[in-house]
């Protein structure tokens, strides 16, 4: 089945917490643009190209890639979704936001003409349910306790506990989200690489009282 059109539409939504940030950026809104592709048969699939600065995707930078990127599309067959990719990756160099927006609408444009879902495609589902994680945005230890505590009420049970780098208010950050939500959470701790090598491992051997399962992005160059 061909492409006959493909349209790119801004997203912006805005976030329930206008003060959500995390060690190397804070915004109010999420943004990105939707990728939607038609065959010939009317048949529409979607995929979405997230931004953020803090990723090298720019907004406008990645809506100036999708424009380049999808003029190619019209006319190729949907179902050559790998000859399409790689075609992409020659045309231009890295811009994977832009290009894993066309990538999910491909899939979604193959699995909606087939009348399947896009897991269909890749072998059919592994699980039936799996657990969801959820993020505690960087604030005050008794902040981030009771938005840990709300989710908790939920039902959620994976929590991802974002730090800035300082030791004394991380450590606290982490022990009161375990306070709150009780020796069976997990806990994963994110500081996005804003802890000096020496930092981290005095903060990370402090944390190991609160049970954390895992730690990503303690220390590393800062990128904005």
């Amino acid at each position: 089945m061909k492409i006959v059109e493909v349209r790119i539409d801004e997203s912006v939504l805005p976030k329930k917490d206008k003060d959500w940030k995390f060690a190397l950026a804070a915004s109010s809104v999420t943004q990105g643009w939707v990728v939607t592709l038609r065959g010939e048969d009317g048949t529409l699939g979607y995929g979405y190209a997230s931004t953020m600065n803090h990723y090298r995707a720019p907004h406008e930078a990645v809506k100036g890639a999708l424009d380049r990127l999808c003029k190619p599309l019209v006319g190729r067959d949907s179902r050559e979704i790998a000859s399409i990719l790689d075609d992409l990756d020659r045309l231009m160099l890295g811009n994977n936001q832009a290009k894993s927006g066309i990538d999910c609408a491909l899939h979604d444009l193959r699995a909606r003409s087939l009348g399947v879902p896009i897991c269909d495609l890749f072998g059919g589902p592994a699980v039936r349910e799996f657990a969801s994680l959820r993020i505690l945005p960087i604030k005050s230890p008794a902040d981030m306790a009771k938005n840990a505590r709300a989710l908790a009420d939920k039902g959620v049970r994976h929590f991802k506990i974002k730090v800035h780098g300082d030791v004394e208010e991380d450590v606290a950050r982490v022990a009161a989200v375990r306070v709150e939500v009780g020796p069976n959470a997990h806990l994963t701790v994110d500081a996005n690489q804003s802890y000096a090598p020496k930092d981290a491992i005095r903060a990370l051997n402090r944390m190991a009282a609160s049970r954390i399962d895992l730690a990503k992005r303690f220390s590393g160059p800062k990128t904005t």
